[in-house]
């Protein structure tokens, strides 16, 4: 009897997997909302959005199904740092309060598309290296052949 093999899983994967996840969703809801300079009390906040506001993308985007669970998916932003209340007195709540993707964030969303530049880059350099053995076998052959109107 053989033993069985069980599929690799470790909780560091699926955790990576989870944030990976997470991120995209993040920068889905970024790219959907209206993030800019803001104003209260005569103090200035910058590039934030409204907690209210995200709530209704974040529904409309169907990455949660309703009021309570988009509320849970924007503390669960505040939790592994992507968003932040501007001053960081609250937790995620549907109401106007302001709201900004942290430090943290952009520093993720940068590092993933350098990851994908580089793997562009990386099938671009592949194939420009299969185009030349290509290119090279074909030469091999043509001068192996030899030409009846010139021998």
């Amino acid at each position: 009897n053989k033993a069985e093999k069980t599929p690799f899983c470790s909780s560091q994967v699926v955790f990576l997997l989870r944030v990976m996840s997470l991120q995209a969703q993040a920068e889905k809801l970024e790219s959907n909302l209206e993030i800019k300079d803001r104003k209260y009390r005569l103090k200035s906040y910058k590039k934030c959005f409204i907690g209210s506001d995200a709530v209704k993308t974040i529904i409309q985007l169907k990455i949660a199904l309703n009021e309570e669970a988009a509320i849970e998916f924007g503390n669960t932003l505040i939790h592994n740092n992507l968003i932040e209340h501007v001053i960081k007195e609250h937790l995620f709540k549907n109401k106007k309060l302001f709201y900004r993707f942290t430090k943290n964030y952009y520093d993720t969303k940068l590092k993933l598309n350098a990851n994908d530049v580089d793997d562009e880059s990386n099938e671009i350099q592949d194939s420009v290296d299969d185009q030349h053995k290509k290119k090279d076998v074909f030469q091999e052959y043509y001068d192996d052949q030899k030409d009846p109107f010139y021998d």
